[in-house]
């Protein structure tokens, strides 16, 4: 097509409008998030406690980011550190900066997708639809509004624009955009581990839309003409793919290895959690209600009607992906890339704090499920005048109505009273939750709903030792250091790895003049294994430091 057409401009016209469209949507639907501050969950970990953040891009933090020196509560992902320290460079701890740069790579990703559907599908108000609800779908807020979830938009993007390699390479093979396609798979995966799948994900492509098998096809036309291989050939072509995955795997795997162990439930237990959540995730997609930070995580088999209804759910998409595989191939591609690339967050197997599952799993996921969408939209649009009207009034709504659900979810990451007072509200028996809504509590002061938060959680799980290390704390600051040494120890005989615990004991004993005792519980703590969700650890090693330093 010449590029002075008066089609060609048309077709450039559209694709400006709807990227304009698409920026002014994301600005509007995520304007609270200026606003948003960091949170007492893994920020101070990742940003506002970690000293080689905070110090930037230098050759010394270069080498510790690609390095397996301990990092507490993180894994092996050098390209996030490196985004993250650019970040401090540029904001200091400003967390608008931190959060606008999610929302522009979220927006970036967004784009992506226009990008691939337009190419699938050749239709770009349809494209531009898909994408717009990828932008603007409420279950997308926790990737964007959470600061650490840098590694998550950061990982797509690189994925994202790993397709889009790909599909250029599939069209004109060489070893440059192989290569291309090699280097953009390894960036994602040392942002995020989350795309070991990818691979796989790029044989379904080869199938649909590329049409790339030599021995069997779709009856619908690809999207382009490219070459056709045997299908020994484009998997032995994807070896070197996986092996650069499963390297991520086991490098993952490597830099965990003096975490504390998590408690899991039994394997029963996880089978039935990824089968629910499978279904529970397409149910949040078409009706995103109850979106929580955090979802408790069961640690007894689900009731049988629960694990009834998403396998008949599970069942039907498969059944309908692969009967159509031929005549709607969109299904099989879009059903299994969605199946396939939540397989390592489906909760088989996990590290850190086990939730039952998360919104930002479905990120890169919920391509497929667009994917599908798209296709069948475009059916519909093309079906008449009538009905091509309705299908675009339709879109409009649920657009719309997507963008407020999103600004009201945004508003909830303002802060941790915000955020975990939301999550309490909309799931049941979160223990986590109100722990550190009563840890927000208290530091603000307000004792009494302190108390109230930590009673409500000793009361759904009685083995919790929050209470007592609130009742211990409270009894120190009271002066009551008998009551408050009794409470802390109490905790220690349960659970000897609690850094709160271990902190205060050591701020008692530095209080009543044991220095060595002090100094004894500051250094298990900073031994020790134990998760450090909250940024105990830099708070231990800073006491430990003026203790010594007192002495000299």
């Amino acid at each position: 097509m010449s590029l002075n057409t008066p089609k060609a401009n048309s077709q450039y016209l559209k694709l400006s409008v709807a990227v304009i469209l698409m920026l002014l949507a994301a600005i509007a639907a995520y304007l609270p998030l200026w606003d948003n501050g960091f949170i007492n969950l893994d920020d101070g970990v990742y940003i506002t406690f970690n000293k080689h953040v905070q110090l930037g891009l230098t050759p010394d933090n270069l080498r510790w980011a690609f390095s397996f020196e301990d990092k507490p509560g993180t894994y092996w992902h050098p390209a996030t550190w490196l985004s993250l320290m650019l970040d401090h460079d540029l904001f200091g701890l400003n967390p608008a900066g931190y959060h606008g740069m999610n929302l522009l790579l979220h927006t970036a990703n967004s784009l992506l997708i226009f990008t691939i559907l337009q190419i699938i599908t050749r239709s770009t108000m349809v494209s531009a639809f898909c994408a717009a609800i990828f932008l603007l779908h409420p279950v997308n807020v926790e990737t964007v509004a959470w600061a650490v979830e840098r590694k998550t938009v950061l990982c797509t993007f690189f994925g994202l624009l790993g397709v889009l390699s790909y599909m250029k390479y599939a069209r004109q093979p060489s070893i440059a955009r192989y290569l291309a396609v090699f280097l953009l798979l390894a960036l994602g995966l040392m942002a995020k581990s989350m795309l070991v799948t990818l691979p796989c994900a790029l044989l379904l492509l080869d199938y649909w839309p590329l049409g790339r098998f030599r021995a069997f096809s779709p009856s619908i036309t690809p999207v382009d003409r490219v070459p056709q291989y045997s299908t020994s050939l484009l998997v032995l072509e994807k070896v070197p793919l996986l092996l650069l995955s499963a390297s991520s795997f086991f490098i993952t795997l490597y830099s965990l290895r003096n975490a504390a162990e998590p408690i899991f439930p039994g394997f029963a237990v996880r089978i039935e959690n990824a089968l629910v959540s499978y279904a529970f995730y397409l149910k949040v997609l078409l009706w995103p209600s109850g979106l929580a930070v955090y979802y408790p995580p069961r640690m007894s088999l689900y009731p049988p009607w629960q694990v009834i209804v998403a396998v008949a759910v599970l069942a039907t998409m498969t059944f309908i992906a692969i009967r159509t595989i031929r005549t709607r191939p969109w299904w099989f591609v879009g059903f299994f890339w969605y199946a396939g690339t939540l397989f390592t967050t489906s909760g088989l197997m996990r590290s850190g704090l086990w939730p039952e599952r998360a919104d930002r799993f479905i990120y890169l996921p919920s391509f497929g499920l667009l994917l599908i969408l798209a296709c069948e939209a475009c059916r519909l649009v093309r079906g008449g005048r009538a009905l091509r009207f309705t299908t675009i009034l339709l879109s409009a709504t649920m657009i719309a109505l997507l963008a407020v659900a999103t600004h009201q979810q945004v508003s909830y990451w303002k802060d941790d009273a915000s955020l975990f007072e939301h999550a309490v509200q909309v799931t049941s028996n979160n223990v986590h939750a109100r722990h550190l809504l009563g840890k927000f509590y208290f530091t603000q002061g307000d004792y009494l709903k302190a108390f109230n938060q930590f009673a409500a959680e000793k009361a759904a799980d009685p083995k919790n030792p929050d209470y007592d290390v609130f009742m211990g704390y409270l009894s120190y600051l009271n002066g009551n250091y008998g009551f408050a040494r009794e409470s802390l120890e109490r905790v220690l005989v349960s659970t000897p790895d609690n850094l709160d615990a271990l902190y205060l004991l050591g701020q008692l004993f530095e209080k009543t003049g044991n220095i060595g005792q002090a100094r004894e519980y500051y250094s298990k703590g900073l031994a020790s294994n134990a998760l450090d969700m909250y940024s105990m650890k830099p708070l231990l090693e800073e006491r430990l430091k003026i203790l010594d330093n007192s002495t000299h």
